[in-house]
């Protein structure tokens, strides 16, 4: 009998992937074929119960499928991951197999499946809230225990906790029965390290107070008391931060560092001292150091940083990250001149549908040409969602397509301290125009590229003056 539980506990580990892809059928048809084998029989009620168990789940996905074909052409909103998004509904022939689609507003319209497609690699996979709301989960003691199912297998023990606490479940059901019992040890298991993570967070923060007691390295100390606030502070009390952040600030006070360069902060590919004080940092993306820029959502590919996916929307367009730098003092950015020149490629089988460059708060939007306009520039400051939704609405400078069809160079010079902008295009100036000086906040020391369509961000080049 041990070697058969030791199989159980064997043949549950191989089903996880399967039970956390929801390929529940799948699922279902493997523990009915153990069930029937001669030498599980001490264990085949397990096996029974979690065929049943994955038989419900899938006819949970049923009922989501029936309920988005229902609402096929009503507008909903949804939020996927952090984003909440509003559009119309289009389930398609077969929501469950082949996945459904939100028909969004000016924007890219995402395919979405209740669980992974064999060859739909783009289907976003939406997450358990979604799916309890497309079914009608109800307060049936029936569908509290199917929720409750549903999200021990989401790896969501509390939300399970709160379904077992709802009301009244079924009774005499051995489900409800493992339920209870599965949801308790998870939420045992949860306790339990966080226990011990407390308990290493309390010898990290014990250790430091003794490195400090014993003269440790000052710069070596601030760097573990760093660590631990950055990574422990959800784990410590007030007062144990609070010491910390003293001990740190004694012995750094006791480092007087040397002033970092300008290229040393910014850590360009090549640096390039200029006249009249100025400076330009150039960077090579294809390098195999980035240098100072940050790719943000975007990753390396090739010759350069490559964003892989076209934007769900504009708010996700705004809202990813795409390659920044933050020129640091002692570059001047207020008074002086800065100029930056940028390099893309577009890729072959994305069509150009907007591209946002930001330089010390000045924000510049080309349009693609769609549904017979024209492309577009525009120019401005303050908020860039403002400014994309009057490119979107079809303001700006008409440009013509770039010279090079295989690369395109944007440049952006400005001025903050007079509001004057100048922009070109391969070369050929498109528009010098002055717009309100911008704030004086972080984000006007940042260049910042983001775009809708994939795009390959091959360069950079800057110039500025240097204190």
């Amino acid at each position: 009998v041990e070697d058969v539980r030791c199989g159980l506990v064997e043949f549950e580990e191989e089903m996880q992937f399967a039970w956390r892809a929801r390929c529940y059928t799948e699922v279902a048809e493997m523990q009915e074929r153990a069930a029937v084998e001669v030498w599980r029989q001490p264990v085949r009620a397990e096996h029974e119960l979690r065929a049943r168990e994955a038989r419900l789940l899938e006819a949970l996905l049923q009922r989501a499928a029936e309920g988005i074909a229902l609402r096929d052409g009503e507008r909903v909103e949804m939020t996927l991951g952090t984003i909440k998004l509003s559009g119309k509904l289009a389930a398609g022939s077969d929501p469950l197999a082949r996945g459904f689609t939100l028909i969004l507003d000016g924007g890219r319209n995402p395919t979405l499946a209740l669980r992974a497609i064999p060859g739909v690699d783009n289907a976003i996979v939406v997450g358990r809230e979604l799916i309890e709301t497309f079914a009608r989960v109800g307060n049936t003691p029936d569908d509290r225990l199917l929720a409750v199912l549903f999200r021990l297998r989401e790896g969501e023990a509390s939300a399970a906790r709160e379904g077992l606490d709802a009301g009244a479940l079924p009774r005499d059901d051995p489900l409800v029965a493992d339920a209870e019992r599965r949801v308790q040890e998870a939420l045992d298991q949860r306790r339990s390290q966080a226990d011990g993570e407390r308990d290493a967070a309390l010898a990290r923060y014990h250790l430091a107070l003794r490195e400090g007691r014993e003269g440790t390295d000052p710069a070596r100390l601030a760097r573990r008391i760093e660590k631990i606030l950055r990574e422990d502070a959800a784990l410590l009390g007030i007062e144990q931060i609070q010491e910390l952040r003293r001990l740190r600030d004694d012995r750094l006070s006791e480092l007087t560092p040397p002033v970092p360069s300008l290229e040393e902060l910014m850590r360009p590919n090549a640096f390039e001292p200029l006249s009249n004080g100025r400076v330009r940092l150039r960077y090579d993306f294809a390098s195999a150091r980035a240098g100072g820029f940050d790719p943000g959502s975007w990753i390396r590919e090739g010759q350069g940083f490559v964003s892989l996916r076209d934007a769900l929307s504009d708010d996700d367009l705004l809202t990813r990250p795409g390659p920044s730098l933050v020129l640091r003092d002692p570059a001047v950015v207020q008074s002086e001149p800065v100029d930056v020149r940028l390099r893309f490629q577009p890729k072959p089988d994305a069509p150009a549908n907007l591209l946002l460059v930001t330089v010390c708060g000045f924000h510049t939007v080309i349009a693609g040409g769609r549904q017979g306009r024209p492309a577009r520039l525009l120019v401005d400051t303050g908020e860039p969602a403002a400014l994309v939704a009057r490119a979107r609405a079809g303001e700006g400078t008409t440009i013509g397509p770039p010279r090079n069809g295989t690369g395109f160079e944007l440049r952006v010079l400005v001025t903050r301290s007079r509001g004057i902008i100048t922009v070109e295009l391969d070369g050929r100036r498109i528009l010098v125009e002055q717009r309100p000086v911008p704030r004086n906040e972080l984000g006007d020391r940042l260049v910042s590229v983001k775009s809708f369509e994939p795009l390959r961000l091959v360069s950079a080049a800057i110039e500025v003056s240097v204190r």
